[in-house]
């Protein structure tokens, strides 16, 4: 995340919609999201120029303040299993319009833990999406020209199965369902990430046919797969359509495709969603 401070907010506004933050964030990154929350900062900055930020703030240390644009905190009252749905009609609970599915609050249970505390100073006119029985675990904001979608929910914590279900994907879909400035819903997605490395499936040599004195045995060439990773809907390129083929297979939707396994563990899981996020914006910074 440190990475991020050194890039140009505007410049990162004109390339994608959303910056995504993810749970389990450790002393030094808390450090990092208040410098790039505070006014001025990255985040700040990208969410005023109508940007999106999707800020998961749950950890398992103490107290923190200031950690999304407008002074929001998180304050570690106790981990929670269960969620109350506040905004029954709210589009990321119907799923309308954006291709998502419908939500209850047993999709919010058991996640173990589904949340680790509760949001603290949240402005005024906050929507309040989900609630512990200790108070506000997810809301949404305006700020600026942009929004501010802000938990202590486990979303894919690691270790926790059930943090990657359809409440997942359809934050996932949800999110970057704007156009232009994000106070304007349009069927749109636009992928998100922070710098990392390009993933890349290194070659394989492939032998050759060599002369031999005898010729009743004849070399054979061995065949090598080749397929880009990322390219989950296979149509040549890395994009953000492939994060929805992703999505759809990991629902099941749509037959699986090895170019969907891209973090190369073997399988498709959750983690596989993460790892196409920071490979589009690498393919993105080219």
């Amino acid at each position: 995340m440190t990475q991020i401070e050194t890039q140009d907010p505007l410049f990162q506004r004109q390339r994608f919609q959303v910056i995504y933050v993810g749970p389990d964030l450790g002393l030094d990154d808390y450090l990092v999201l208040q410098r790039l929350a505070a006014p001025g900062g990255v985040i700040e900055r990208f969410v005023a120029d109508g940007g999106v930020a999707v800020i998961h703030a749950g950890g398992r240390f103490n107290d923190q303040n200031n950690i999304a644009p407008g002074g929001v905190g998180f304050a570690r009252v106790g981990s929670h299993n269960a969620e109350t749905i506040e905004t029954p009609t709210h589009p990321y609970f119907t799923g309308e319009g954006f291709g998502g599915v419908p939500l209850t609050q047993d999709d919010f249970a058991n996640w173990e833990n589904t949340d680790e505390g509760i949001l603290t100073n949240l402005p005024a006119d906050a929507t309040v999406l989900l609630r512990n029985s200790d108070g506000p675990s997810m809301a949404e904001y305006v700020y600026g020209n942009g929004r501010v979608i802000v938990s202590t929910l486990a979303f894919c914590w690691d270790g926790r199965p059930r943090s990657t279900g359809v409440a997942t994907t359809n934050l996932l879909r949800y999110a970057p369902f704007f156009l232009g400035s994000a106070l304007t819903p349009a069927p749109t997605v636009t992928p998100t990430g922070s710098p990392t490395p390009t993933f890349t499936r290194p070659a394989t040599r492939t032998p050759t046919p060599t002369r031999t004195r005898t010729p009743t045995r004849t070399p054979s060439l061995t065949p090598t797969a080749s397929y880009l990773v990322g390219d989950a809907d296979k149509n040549g390129v890395v994009d953000g359509n492939d994060l929805l083929s992703l999505l759809a297979m990991l629902f099941q939707e749509i037959p699986e495709v090895p170019e969907a396994d891209v973090n190369r563990d073997g399988r498709l899981t959750a983690a596989d969603i993460s790892a196409l996020l920071e490979l589009l914006d690498a393919v993105g910074r080219r």
